[in-house]
């Protein structure tokens, strides 16, 4: 009970309910920034600036399949089907 496990998937597709799933599991109360982290203002010191600042969405959902044939037997760990 110590881990849990988040597809980024649903995190993209259904934000609101996998972050509220993802809070309650770490045993803390939502509030209405966990659901819009782009208006956060608090400096971000990050090569990933700009993509923070962006809204949950589901463009890179797919982009994994650009690498998919130098995985190898790796993709046999994942259930591929099902991210299609």
């Amino acid at each position: 009970n110590r881990f849990a496990t988040f597809r980024y998937e649903d995190l993209t597709s259904e934000p609101k309910a996998t972050i509220s799933a993802m809070l309650d599991f770490v045993e803390l109360e939502p509030e209405d920034a966990c659901f819009e982290p782009e208006k956060n203002s608090r400096a971000v010191l990050t090569p990933s600036a700009y993509q923070v600042r962006q809204p949950i969405d589901r463009r890179s959902q797919e982009k994994w399949r650009h690498y998919e044939r130098w995985l190898g037997p790796f993709t046999e760990l994942f259930d591929v089907e099902g991210l299609a």
